[in-house]
């Protein structure tokens, strides 16, 4: 994995259903080690990178997911200028594809960047046969990327987030209080006590003096949080469910791998909010799906973040290999005469660790029915339902199909 070389304002603060059009013909180009195909999926830019040859890749999708920007980016999406083509070139150098979606829209548009990088996602799939996705986000690409590997555990098979935006009714509070103060040594001890430096990373790459760099700094906490109220439709105290719906740490029930880096230094995107969804998927139980690698003295998607979150990538795609979603599967319908004994079959996959079970018939549990067999005799005619509710090691649940006895 080449390391970041390279990194400007825009991705600092912008980074990171199957379709229900066709999308407009997309462009292809040759390059020496890859093919970049160019199109429009439902009102979305995209771009899209294919190891060369393309019949011969290895399948592995990487879906990249840009952050916030108040105006939609455009193409080029990928670009060196961004950190984006060092991710690409070196996903491309193993021999796996590399994309994103401009969500086709600015703002903080988590819901349109989740349905956009989505439906991109369905589309590579279905047309270039990609079997294993990894998603990934810088900032609020990194919120969305969290929210699409909870909500869509059998597309994607890992996540890594980078400075990824949590808590976003306190990131909406934070935007304000900052936007308000006026005083630049008032705002620059804000800065501090979120624990930032001053000026923070990326308003370094604004030209001095300090109050030039603070003044960025203050418009950009002012529009973003317009753009959050925007997204929800209100304020936190207005709409706080709206918050809660595209926040991460209310979405921690992850059944896949994730993987979050993040600086201690960040203004942007606190520390703490990655420590706050670590406390919320401990609460679901799922503590080791979830690896949390702190860079000291890192802030919002600098270049030590970004090089050590690409240190992880080898351990995130083993990690994902290794990991299997948990299924059940029960045998089989019968149908007997009054008093006959029948034994229904439960088996597990995926997951981690042993299993336990639990049978229930209909919806009620069966007490002490909690191996894979469960034998039932039934006198009275009749058609009786049973399914195994089996868990693994890391707390992930999953109920088998329903599998039925009949009794003439």
């Amino acid at each position: 994995m080449q390391k970041i070389k390279s990194i400007v304002l825009l991705t600092l603060l912008a980074l990171a259903l199957i379709p229900t059009t066709i999308p407009l013909i997309p462009t292809a180009s040759a390059a020496t080690d890859y093919t970049e195909i160019n199109g429009t999926l439902n009102g979305a830019n995209y771009t899209l990178r294919i190891p060369n040859p393309i019949e011969a890749w290895n399948h592995q999708l990487v879906m990249f997911c840009h952050g916030y920007s108040h105006t939609e980016p455009t193409r080029p999406l990928i670009k060196a200028s961004d950190g984006s083509a060092n991710w690409a070139n070196g996903f491309i150098s193993v021999g796996s594809a590399f994309a994103m979606s401009s969500f086709g829209a600015g703002g903080y548009c988590v819901q349109k960047g989740m349905n956009a990088t989505y439906e991109l996602t369905q589309y590579i799939m279905s047309t270039y046969n990609a079997t294993k996705v990894i998603v990934m986000g810088f900032s609020m690409g990194g919120n969305i990327a969290l929210m699409l590997g909870e909500k869509y555990p059998t597309v994607y098979n890992a996540v890594l987030d980078v400075s990824g935006s949590k808590g976003l009714a306190q990131q909406y509070r934070d935007k304000i209080e900052l936007a308000a103060i006026t005083n630049d040594t008032a705002f620059a001890a804000k800065i501090t006590a979120m624990g930032g430096v001053v000026p923070p990373f990326p308003f370094t790459m604004y030209p001095p003096p300090l109050s030039t760099q603070l003044a960025a700094f203050r418009s950009f906490c002012n529009q973003s949080a317009i753009d959050i109220a925007a997204e929800c439709g209100g304020t936190p105290d207005q709409v706080p469910l709206a918050y809660q719906a595209i926040d991460p740490i209310y979405h921690a029930n992850i059944s896949i791998p994730v993987m979050t880096v993040h600086g201690t230094a960040d203004a942007l995107v606190p520390y703490s909010r990655s420590l706050d969804y670590q406390a919320a998927v401990a609460a679901a139980g799922k503590s080791s799906l979830y690896r949390l690698y702190t860079v000291v003295g890192g802030e919002h998607v600098d270049v030590n973040v970004q090089t050590v979150a690409a240190s992880h990538i080898t351990e995130l795609a083993s990690w994902s290999i290794g990991h299997q979603l948990l299924q059940a599967t029960a045998f089989c319908n019968v149908t007997l005469i009054p008093g006959w004994t029948w034994w229904f079959f439960v088996q597990g996959s995926g997951g981690i660790g042993a299993y336990t079970y639990q049978w229930f018939e209909g919806s009620t549990l069966l007490q002490g029915q909690t191996s894979m067999l469960l034998a039932v005799t039934k006198n009275t005619p009749g058609t009786y339902a049973y399914f195994c509710k089996i868990t693994d090691s890391a707390g992930a649940a999953v109920n088998s199909n329903a599998v039925y006895l009949t009794v003439r």
